[in-house]
């Protein structure tokens, strides 16, 4: 304020700019705060959905559906026969990625498609550059369901990786035996350890 030609301090023996720059000062800071702690907050919010959830249903070590394994009546059996192009295959090394191993994993066992997901149909990897994931979302809800047939060739295996229930999506047109799907779910874990 202005009385008679001279100006009135708001606070006596402080210059008013003064008191205007501490103010916004003050106000720029609390602006900075606020930005800093809506960061955080959406930080943490990621980090919480990037945490796989765990199924609803306990998970056997491997189950395929509709049919489940016959126990086998054969003591000390012998390790299945394995091709030649299977025991040359290396899944692991010189794969430059996690899609790559599944790519050869695929290819070990005369697989069209082998897709690693979470047990609620979250895609994690597959041997396909583009999988449908619808196709598998609807692969995982209906695994829980007893009753529900899957189509020729489908197989869904669950496994358990790092406190995750995950599954195995395999598609084929070739007929497995026990012990190479047996083999094939083992090889899978491998991989899942080796990558991840």
């Amino acid at each position: 304020m202005s009385y008679g030609g001279s100006s009135i301090s708001l606070i006596p023996g402080i210059d008013n700019n003064i008191l205007y720059l501490a103010a916004g000062i003050v106000i720029a800071g609390g602006v900075a705060a606020v930005i800093i702690m809506m960061r955080s907050r959406a930080a943490a919010r990621e980090q919480i959905l990037k945490i796989v959830p765990k199924s609803f249903h306990a998970p056997s070590p491997i189950r395929q559906s509709p049919q489940p394994f016959l126990k086998s009546t054969v003591t000390n059996a012998a390790a299945p026969a394995r091709s030649p192009a299977q025991e040359d295959t290396d899944c692991f090394h010189d794969r430059a990625s996690l899609h790559a191993s599944l790519a050869a994993l695929a290819k070990k066992y005369s697989l069209v498609e082998a897709t690693l997901a979470t047990a609620d149909g979250l895609l994690l990897a597959s041997s396909v550059e583009s999988p449908t994931a619808e196709e598998i979302a609807r692969y995982c809800r209906n695994h829980a369901d007893p009753s529900f047939t899957h189509p020729d060739g489908v197989r869904i295996y669950d496994m358990e990786h790092k406190g995750s229930s995950l599954v195995m999506i395999t598609k084929t047109t070739v007929p497995f035996t026990g012990g190479q799907e047996l083999a094939l779910v083992q090889e899978a874990k491998d991989i899942l350890k080796w990558w991840i």
